[in-house]
């Protein structure tokens, strides 16, 4: 039997089904923390940066799709941290979204997994993520693909 989830490069076709993910992200991570709520042009933004990503190696853009349909997304790209310090190059990932009908199926695990291995191609020797404080269900994931806690965001609101 054929696997029903396929993981591969996003293409320009995507768009529409990426766009409609990435929405779906937004509002979670707003309706967490309304300061992550974006700005109007942000969709067009965002789909300004899908076109110069798409089909270059310039950035880890994928996609994972069940019967057909796009129902996750992943994106990355690489970074190096200011020159005070030793590390080196390293991939982050911007994005991470999986359809909640499609949760729980090992999909986002699919989309980790070619982001690694687009950044060893890379010969980058680790990833890193931002997760929204009050997403357990982020944080769990993370956990259960290997990643680890190694700092924490603190917010001093000025009135």
């Amino acid at each position: 039997m054929s696997d029903p989830i396929t993981v591969r490069r996003a293409q320009p076709d995507d768009l529409d089904a990426a766009l409609r993910l990435w929405a779906h992200l937004d509002a979670e991570q707003a309706r967490l923390d309304s300061t992550l709520a974006t700005a109007e042009d942000a969709q067009a933004l965002w789909a300004a940066e899908f076109d110069a990503l798409v089909g270059t190696e310039a950035g880890g853009f994928f996609v994972a799709v069940v019967d057909g349909a796009v129902v996750a997304l992943i994106t990355a790209r690489l970074l190096t941290p200011p020159p005070l310090y030793a590390s080196d190059l390293y991939a982050f990932v911007d994005e991470l979204v999986v359809d909640q009908a499609a949760r729980q199926r090992g999909v986002g695990a699919r989309l980790v997994e070619a982001v690694r291995v687009w950044a060893r191609e890379q010969g980058v020797s680790r990833i890193e993520a931002r997760v929204v404080a009050g997403n357990s269900g982020a944080l769990d994931f993370w956990g259960r693909v290997g990643a680890e806690e190694v700092a924490r965001t603190v917010r001093l609101k000025l009135s």
